[in-house]
């Protein structure tokens, strides 16, 4: 049991330092003709469905992690939204309002995706499983990020974008219609190619039984 837990621990630290070599590398976004697809969030996606919600709920929080990180190293016209220690427009200081656009979003992704495995019962280790799965993780980000960026810190985004308030609910709105839509269907694409082949895998190395946890 003691030497299951450990390979248990070794994959997902495994997992986790992919998930923060894709945050801080080109290999986080995947070129589309119209758009760069975020794929950062693949890895929370898999830790949900292959180790259950607490180990999605840690990667969410890796991921924010990241965000924070990445926002404050390498600040851009928006980068206040995810970091507090980025200054807002205007204003010599961030706001800790950052963290929670940083955090919830990309920590609701492991209990979202937990959800959905629940809701499809036998199908949830199929390849059809996976793509849902994909689909619902990928759309959680995007919706609560955008949506908590506007509640929360809309009239400094807006004005940082160099848009109209009143506008901007309709410009997130197409975000999410554009990128949010590339991006779900980069993730359910590869989330229904590489959980089957990740849950054999561990479950051939006695990590897990194959069944969701």
């Amino acid at each position: 049991m003691k030497q299951n837990r450990t390979k248990r621990l070794c994959a997902m630290a495994m997992l986790m330092a992919i998930m923060f070599l894709m945050g801080f590398t080109p290999l986080g976004s995947i070129p589309l003709p119209f758009m760069k697809a975020t794929t950062t969030h693949i890895p929370v996606i898999l830790a949900a469905i292959l180790f259950g919600w607490k180990a999605g709920v840690c990667f969410g929080a890796g991921f924010g992690v990241i965000s924070v990180l990445r926002s404050t190293m390498a600040p851009n016209v928006t980068s206040f939204a995810f970091s507090p220690f980025v200054p807002m427009p205007g204003q010599s200081t961030g706001s800790w309002k950052a963290l929670i656009i940083a955090f919830v979003p990309r920590i609701c992704i492991g209990l979202v995706v937990t959800l959905c495995m629940h809701l499809l019962g036998r199908r949830q280790n199929t390849r059809l499983g996976g793509f849902l799965c994909g689909i619902a993780g990928s759309l959680t980000n995007t919706i609560l990020v955008l949506a908590l960026i506007y509640l929360l810190l809309g009239r400094s985004y807006a004005a940082a974008s160099g848009i109209a308030y009143e506008a901007l609910l309709g410009v997130l709105g197409s975000v999410v219609l554009t990128n949010g839509i590339g991006e779900a269907v980069c993730a359910a694409v590869l989330t229904a190619a590489l959980a089957p082949l990740l849950r054999k895998l561990l479950t051939r190395m006695q990590i897990t039984d194959g069944k969701m946890k």
